[in-house]
C-alpha cells in the first residue's frame, strides 16, 4: 500500500516538472519568436523600397507605398496604406523635397521611426543645374529675365552647395540625421493633375502656379548617383540594426553585398557611357544632375521647367529654333509625361529622338534588384540613342 501511495506520488511529481518544463518552453518560443520578428518597413518610392529590401533580404519585405507608375511627387495615400504607415517600426523615405505627400502622411501618423535619406549628414548634395543650352532664348520666349541659374534661383556662386559639384566630400562612414531636417518650404507640394486615389482629401491644384514653375534648392533625385545610393544603404542597414538588434548581422552581411553589387554596376556603366560623355543630350525635366555627375554625361537642358509641368508654346518654339544650332544629338521624354512634346522637339530640329525615361523607377518591377535595374535601363536608353540613332 505504502509502494503504491509513494508511487502516486511520483507520478504526481513528474507531472508537475513536465508542466512547469513546458511552460517554460512555451515562454522562450515566445520570447525567441517575439525576439525574432521581422521589423515591419515602410517605403515610399520604388528606388528606396530596392535598397531597403536587399538590406532586409531573409529577415523581411518592407512595404512600398507608392503604386506602380504612380507620380512620385503626388500622391494619395489608401486607407490601408495610411493604416500600415501608422503601424510601421519603421519608414524609410527621401524627403520633403521628393515626396511632400510622404512628409504629410508621416506628421499625421505617426509611424514608430523614420529614416529621411535627403537629410542624412555627409551627402555630396546639389541644386538643380543650369541649362546653358536654352538659358537665353526659353527665358526670352517665357518673358523671364536671362539669368544665370545660381543667381536665378538665389545659389549665388561660391555658396554651401557648390562643394557638390566634386566628390571631394563623399563621407565614406555611416551618415547621420541632419539636425535642420530640411525645413525650408516644399517646392514639389503642388499636385499635378495626375490620377489621384479619391479616399483622401487634399487642396486643390493650383495648376497655372505648376506650369512653368522653376526649379530651385537641392535636387531631390539624389539616388542617381551610386555613391549616394551606397551611402543610404549603409544609413539603412544602421537603422535597421538599431530597431532590431538580432538582425544586426544580417543587414551588415547583406549591406556588404548590396554595396558589392551597386559599384559594380557602376563601373560597368562608366564604361558603357564613355563613348557618349561628350553628346549634348534633352531630357524631359530637370531630374538626372547626380546621374550626368556620376557618370560624366553632358545633359544640356530639360523640355519642361518643372517635374510635371508642360512646357508652353512658346518654350517648344525657342527649344526647336536651338536644338540643332547648338549640337544636340538626342531628346528623351520621360514616363509620366506625354512624349508629344519631345516628339515635337525631335521632328522640328531633326534631334533624334530617344526612349522616354524612368528616373525614379515607376515603371519597373518592385523588389531588390530594381535600382541596378534602373541604373542600367537609364544608360543604355542614352547610349543606343547616341550611338545607334
Amino acid at each position: 500500500m505504502i509502494d503504491r501511495v509513494l508511487s502516486c506520488n511520483e507520478i504526481l511529481a513528474r507531472i508537475v516538472r513536465l508542466t512547469v518544463f513546458t511552460a517554460v518552453v512555451a515562454a522562450t518560443a515566445i520570447g525567441s519568436a517575439r525576439a525574432q520578428a521581422q521589423p515591419r518597413v515602410v517605403t515610399d518610392l520604388p528606388v528606396v523600397h530596392s535598397l531597403v529590401a536587399q538590406v532586409m533580404e531573409g529577415r523581411g519585405e518592407p512595404l512600398l507605398l507608392l503604386d506602380r507608375g504612380a507620380d512620385p511627387h503626388a500622391f494619395a495615400l489608401r486607407p490601408s496604406q495610411a493604416r500600415t504607415l501608422a503601424a510601421a517600426d519603421l519608414v524609410v523615405w527621401t524627403g520633403p523635397e521628393m515626396t511632400p505627400w510622404m512628409a504629410r502622411a508621416i506628421e499625421t501618423l505617426a509611424p514608430k521611426d523614420a529614416l529621411q535619406l535627403l537629410s542624412l549628414e555627409g551627402l555630396p548634395l546639389q541644386p538643380y543645374q543650369p541649362q546653358p543650352l536654352f538659358a537665353a532664348r526659353a527665358s526670352d520666349a517665357e518673358g523671364v529675365h536671362d539669368h544665370p541659374h545660381n543667381a536665378r534661383h538665389g545659389h549665388p556662386q561660391g555658396d554651401d552647395h557648390s562643394h557638390a559639384h566634386g566628390n571631394d566630400h563623399r563621407d565614406e562612414h555611416h551618415p547621420t540625421p541632419r539636425a535642420d531636417a530640411h525645413e525650408r518650404d516644399d517646392h514639389h507640394g503642388h499636385p499635378h493633375g495626375h490620377q489621384r486615389h479619391d479616399d483622401h482629401a487634399h487642396a486643390p491644384s493650383d495648376h497655372g502656379h505648376a506650369h512653368e514653375h522653376t526649379h530651385d534648392g537641392i535636387d531631390p533625385h539624389a539616388w542617381l548617383d551610386p555613391e549616394i545610393a551606397r551611402l543610404w544603404v549603409l544609413a539603412i542597414a544602421g537603422k535597421l540594426a538599431a530597431i532590431d538588434p538580432s538582425g544586426a548581422e544580417l543587414y551588415q552581411a547583406n549591406a556588404t553585398d548590396a554595396l558589392a553589387t551597386i559599384t559594380a554596376v557602376a563601373d560597368d556603366l562608366q564604361s558603357l557611357l564613355a563613348p557618349v560623355k561628350q553628346a549634348a543630350i534633352v531630357v524631359y525635366h530637370d531630374a538626372y544632375g547626380y546621374f550626368a555627375r556620376a557618370f560624366g554625361l553632358t545633359v544640356v537642358g530639360s523640355i519642361a521647367l518643372g517635374d510635371a509641368a508642360s512646357p508652353s508654346a512658346a518654350r517648344l518654339a525657342a527649344l526647336s529654333k536651338t536644338l540643332k544650332d547648338k549640337g544636340a544629338v538626342c531628346i528623351f521624354p520621360e514616363v509620366n509625361h506625354s512624349p508629344a512634346f519631345a516628339a515635337e522637339l525631335a521632328r522640328a530640329s531633326g534631334v533624334r529622338l530617344g526612349q522616354a525615361l524612368d528616373p525614379a523607377g515607376v515603371t519597373l518591377t518592385p523588389g531588390p534588384d530594381l535600382y541596378t535595374v534602373l541604373l542600367r535601363s537609364l544608360a543604355e536608353a542614352i547610349a543606343d540613342c547616341v550611338l545607334n540613332g
